[in-house]
């Protein structure tokens, strides 16, 4: 445990600088949106499928720069490190993740703050501590789907830039016809699971109900709001394949991958 912990802080000495620039930015950013919230309520409303996207993306981003980085440029250094392939890329996912939630909060803040300072509770005759209420929940509702499949993604991504540097001396500099040969079976493959008997079969149980307990305080949208069930198969479904996708990438690093 100490081991990983020492390759956690190693990363994080890594990257602090370019985090810190990260987050100061997006707070920059997030006390201009909330000035002008007043004068334009409609920048708040574009803003955020922006901001969702990019927490969606950014553990993906964020390993597939690190770890090009390491393949690129310390292969050496890396891959015959003392410590197991797992830890290496447990430290980085690790490192990765925390980064994302704190601009899961820093951004939740933002928006939240933004809105009540906007018009647009007033606009639809809706009380600003209720409204607040329900922004709030939906908020952790979206930024627990938008780690959940940041997580999801970043495991594809892990696998495409292992795939492509494990062809590295077959392929050359065109190695990245692997990376895009992987995305494309695991989008076809995926698309052609999710349309199988066996799949419903694996993953249609167990529905859970999401409430929103807030919405009940907001009758003026209360019908224009509706959220789905969510089955508990479909859960243990993308864990265990997102397991198994780390789990290929870290054999393929240990037994594929040539310096």
């Amino acid at each position: 445990m100490n081991a990983w912990w020492n390759l956690v802080k190693k990363e994080h000495r890594m990257i602090r600088n370019s985090a810190l620039i990260q987050f100061a930015f997006l707070f920059l950013a997030g006390l201009w949106l909330i000035y002008r919230a007043p004068n334009q309520s409609h920048m708040v409303v574009l803003v955020i499928p922006v901001f969702f996207f990019f927490s969606l993306f950014y553990l993906s981003l964020y390993m597939f720069k690190n770890l090009n980085y390491e393949f690129k440029y310390a292969p050496h250094l890396w891959l015959h490190c003392p410590q197991p392939t797992w830890m290496l890329l447990g430290a980085k996912f690790f490192t990765g993740l925390l980064q994302m939630l704190v601009i899961l909060l820093l951004l939740g803040g933002i928006i939240l703050l933004a809105g009540m300072n906007s018009f647009l509770p007033q606009s639809l005759g809706i009380d600003s501590l209720p409204t607040a209420a329900l922004v709030t929940e939906l908020g952790a509702y979206m930024a627990l789907l938008a780690l959940a499949l940041g997580i999801y993604f970043s495991a594809w991504v892990t696998l495409i830039v292992v795939v492509s540097a494990a062809v590295r001396n077959i392929l050359g500099r065109f190695r990245w016809l692997a990376g895009i040969g992987t995305l494309w079976a695991g989008t076809w493959g995926m698309d052609q699971l999710r349309s199988t008997w066996v799949y419903d079969q694996l993953t249609h149980w167990g529905a859970l109900n999401i409430p929103l307990t807030t919405l009940k305080y907001v009758p003026q949208i209360s019908d224009s709001i509706h959220l789905g069930p969510v089955y508990g198969g479909e859960i243990l479904f993308y864990i265990i394949l997102t397991l198994a996708l780390y789990f290929l990438s870290t054999w393929l690093i240990d037994n594929k991958v040539e310096v």
